[in-house]
């Protein structure tokens, strides 16, 4: 099964990741460019960057990216175990977004939402919230800050973020409360 949304690039390339672990890259013929095997389902879509990259997260717990020419992996980020954060897995579900200066914003199952180097896939920062986040990050570029919601049923759910560091600066809960 495909659980992902399909993205579409500039020359008609069909990117998706599927159930069957692999992310595929199809022409606009229908004809198979590349296949990718993770180590996992994957079911958040892809993010296509300005410098030839395709970048998605897997039920491995792992974000790759991967030359949007030939499939060939240019790095990937392993999330932190699931018990570091008392949680149950560490999926990437949610999709992932790219700030203004080239940061990415994934968030795991773990509880956590990672900003990384989107060059490397180095960790920059970990923001920590009380359940998982499977939503696609916001981000405001007028005034840096992040918008995360997240399935915690009770108290603070939905949170604003310093988006360079991470910092929490607003939380707020269904009700309308925030602190």
């Amino acid at each position: 099964g495909v659980f992902s949304s399909a993205v579409v690039d500039a020359d008609g390339t069909v990117y998706i990741g599927s159930g069957d672990r692999d992310f595929y890259a199809v022409d606009r013929d229908g004809n198979l460019k590349w296949k990718f095997h993770s180590g996992e389902i994957i079911d958040s879509s892809a993010l296509l960057d300005d410098q030839g990259r395709v970048i998605f997260g897997s039920g491995d717990g792992h974000v790759y990216a991967l030359d949007r020419s030939t499939g060939g992996l240019l790095w990937k980020f392993a999330a932190d175990a699931p018990g570091v954060n008392s949680a149950f897995i560490n999926w990437f579900e949610g999709n992932i977004a790219i700030g203004v200066d080239g940061t990415l914003y994934a968030p795991n199952d773990n509880f956590c939402t990672y900003a990384l180097r989107r060059e490397t896939g180095a960790r920059l920062w970990c923001a920590l919230a009380r359940d998982q986040t499977w939503s696609l990050p916001a981000l405001d570029p007028t005034n840096g800050r992040l918008f995360i919601g997240n399935n915690f049923a009770f108290l603070h759910n939905t949170f604003a973020l310093d988006a360079g560091s991470g910092e929490k600066i607003w939380k707020a809960t269904a009700d309308g409360s925030v602190a």
